[in-house]
């Protein structure tokens, strides 16, 4: 029941049980984010057209409208993984980061952790997926449900910020060059969850940037693959889903 009801999920992913993240399969969709921790072995993992060799210690974070595809996993590979739905993230990402820290992560989503950086992280992300299995098999009262949803939403806040911090606490990582059309997508990231309860025409989201309404969608498609409509109906289904 809990783990059906959280708005992020966890697993852990070997070669010997890749479930569900298959080699050769797309493991982001435009309406996900999340992050992989690389605990032994090799993991590769390929995105716009950049290739990422993954070995213990190594973290990768992909992001909403990414396409990245598991290309190998080595047979003595091992990951934890943690996936959240974009209403759950923005909220997070919105708090800490502006469209600056979006474009830098966007273009660098892998870091090299210390090795006492990986060991709290392993730790921390093993004890909510061991939690996640616990309150599954936990008979709890109706008033005490609805507490501990919250509380599970909490410990996934955790991972996402400690995850952030152990990010940009790294060395500063320099934005590459990006054109216009991309800071107009990533400022429509941002813009989405702080208005998308009141506006949901599209003509408001290409208002806030200058920009008509018909070339803001054709903007949106060309760098997520999606034209701007249904970025809003999917934050307004995940909204109401989570509540």
């Amino acid at each position: 029941m809990v783990k059906n009801q959280l708005p992020f999920r966890f697993y852990e992913v070997s070669a010997v049980h890749p479930e569900p993240f298959q080699v050769g399969c797309t493991i982001s969709v435009f309406d996900q984010c999340g992050v992989y921790l690389c605990c032994e072995g090799e993991v590769c993992f390929s995105s716009d057209d950049h290739t990422y060799i993954m070995h213990r210690g190594d973290l990768y974070i992909y992001l909403p409208s990414s396409v990245v595809h598991l290309k190998q996993l080595s047979a003595d590979s091992r990951g934890l993984v943690m996936d959240a739905r974009i209403d759950f993230a923005l909220p997070i990402s919105n708090k800490v980061m502006n469209s600056e820290n979006l474009l830098c992560l966007r273009q660098h989503p892998t870091l090299h952790l210390t090795d006492e950086q990986f060991d709290y992280l392993q730790r921390l992300m093993l004890r909510i997926g061991k939690r996640i299995q616990w309150e599954e098999v936990r008979e709890l009262p109706v008033a005490r449900q609805h507490l501990m949803m919250e509380l599970m939403k909490s410990l996934g806040h955790v991972v996402f910020y400690e995850v952030l911090n152990l990010y940009f606490a790294s060395e500063v990582k320099d934005p590459v060059p990006n054109d216009r059309k991309d800071l107009i997508f990533q400022n429509f990231m941002l813009s989405l969850y702080q208005y998308y309860q009141k506006e949901r025409d599209v003509a408001f989201y290409a208002e806030l940037q200058h920009i008509t309404p018909r070339y803001f969608s054709s903007i949106i498609k060309e760098k997520s693959g999606q034209t701007a409509s249904p970025w809003l109906e999917q934050l307004v289904v995940g909204a109401r889903q989570s509540h």
